[in-house]
C-alpha cells in the first residue's frame, strides 16, 4: 500500500513539474509588445502643392499685378512713384495699406493623416514670457507672414503643439515632425491650408 501511494505522489509531483515547465516555456516564448512608429515622410514645400498649382498661382499673381497696374494708371501714378511713396502718405485701411494673401487652399489629399517631416521657420502666434510658444505657423522662409505678401495658404502650415523657444531661436530653421491634416485654419497673419499635429520640433540639419 505504501508503495502505491509513493507512486501516486510521485506522479502528482511529476505532473506539477511538467505543468510549471509548460507555463514557463509559454511565458518565455511570448515576444514583448513593441509599438511600431512609421517613419516620417520627408517633404519639401513644393510637395504641399497639388499638380498644376504653380501654374494657377502664376496666373493669380499675373492678374493681381495687372489690376494693380490699372489702379495706378487710373490715379496717374507710376510704379517708381509708388515705390518711392512715403508710407506715411498711405491711408490706413486703403487698398495700398495691405497686401492680400494670394493663392488657393488646394491641398494634396494623399498627405492627410500621414506622419511627415518638413523644414521651415516658426512664426509664433503668441510668444509668452516663459518662452513657451503654443500653436504657431510654420512657413518656408524667414519673415513670411511678418512681411507682406504672405505665402499662399497651401504654403503655410498651422501647427498644433507647444514648444519652448527664445526670441533668438526664431531666426533658426527647424524640422517639424508630426501628423499632417488637410484642414485649413484662418489667421490674421496668414491663412493655412494644412494643419500639423506636432510630435517634435528638431534643429534643421540639411
Amino acid at each position: 500500500m505504501r508503495r502505491k501511494r509513493t507512486v501516486v505522489i510521485g506522479g502528482c509531483i511529476a505532473a506539477l513539474l511538467l505543468s510549471a515547465c509548460g507555463e514557463a516555456a509559454t511565458k518565455t516564448n511570448r515576444a514583448p509588445t513593441v509599438e511600431v512608429v512609421a517613419p516620417a515622410l520627408v517633404l519639401d514645400w513644393q510637395d504641399l502643392m497639388p499638380e498644376g498649382e504653380e501654374e494657377r498661382l502664376n496666373d493669380i499673381y499675373t492678374e493681381f499685378y495687372r489690376e494693380f497696374e490699372r489702379n495706378m494708371m487710373s490715379k496717374q501714378m507710376s510704379l517708381s512713384d509708388y515705390a518711392n511713396r512715403s508710407i506715411d502718405n498711405i491711408e490706413e485701411g486703403s487698398d495700398l495699406d495691405t497686401m492680400p494673401q494670394l493663392g488657393t487652399f488646394n491641398t494634396v489629399p494623399e498627405l492627410d493623416s500621414r506622419r511627415v517631416k518638413l523644414p521651415g521657420f516658426v512664426v509664433p502666434l503668441d510668444f509668452q514670457r516663459s518662452g513657451k510658444v503654443k500653436d504657431f505657423l510654420f512657413v518656408p522662409y524667414f519673415g513670411a507672414c511678418l512681411h507682406t505678401p504672405p505665402p499662399p495658404p497651401n504654403q503655410i502650415v498651422y501647427v498644433e503643439g507647444e514648444v519652448s523657444l527664445s526670441p533668438d531661436d526664431l531666426w533658426l530653421p527647424y524640422w517639424a515632425v508630426g501628423v499632417m491634416r488637410t484642414r485649413s485654419v484662418e489667421n490674421d497673419l496668414g491663412d493655412a491650408a494644412y494643419t500639423l499635429e506636432l510630435s517634435s520640433l528638431e534643429p534643421y540639419e540639411g
